[in-house]
C-alpha cells in the first residue's frame, strides 16, 4: 500500500532503458534520412562513409580508416532483410550504430516521454 516493490521498480527501470534505446534508434534513423543525399531511402558506401565520419567522435587514439568503415558497412548490410549488399536501410544503420554504441547527435533524438505510471 503506497510502497514501491522492487519488482515494479525493476520493470520500470527496464522499460525506461528500452525506451531510451528506442529513442536513440529513432534518432539514428532521422540522421540517416537527413544524410541520404539522393533520397532513395538507402545508403550506398559513399553516403555511409561520410555519415560515419560525422558521428564517430574525433579521438586521436582511434584512426578511422576505410577498412574500418567498410567493416561497419558490411555489418550493417548483413542486418538488412534483403539480399542487396550494395546499400543499407535506415533500420539496419540504426541497429548497427546502436550495437557499436555510436553517438547520435542529440538534435536527432526525439524527446523522452515521462510516464512514471504508478510509481
Amino acid at each position: 500500500v503506497g510502497g514501491l516493490l522492487v519488482h515494479d521498480f525493476l520493470l520500470w527501470t527496464f522499460d525506461f532503458l528500452m525506451s531510451g534505446r528506442r529513442r536513440v534508434k529513432e534518432g539514428f534513423m532521422q540522421l540517416f534520412v537527413a544524410n541520404d543525399k539522393n533520397g532513395d531511402g538507402v545508403l550506398e558506401f559513399g553516403e555511409f562513409a561520410a555519415l560515419i565520419k560525422l558521428i564517430i567522435p574525433s579521438d586521436p587514439t582511434f584512426e578511422l580508416d576505410e577498412r574500418k568503415v567498410s567493416a561497419l558497412y558490411d555489418e550493417a548490410a548483413t542486418m538488412d532483410d534483403d539480399d542487396d549488399d550494395d546499400s543499407i536501410s535506415k533500420e539496419a544503420f540504426a541497429e548497427m550504430a546502436c550495437t557499436h554504441t555510436l553517438v547520435c547527435p542529440p538534435e536527432y533524438i526525439p524527446p523522452a516521454r515521462t510516464n512514471l505510471g504508478n510509481l
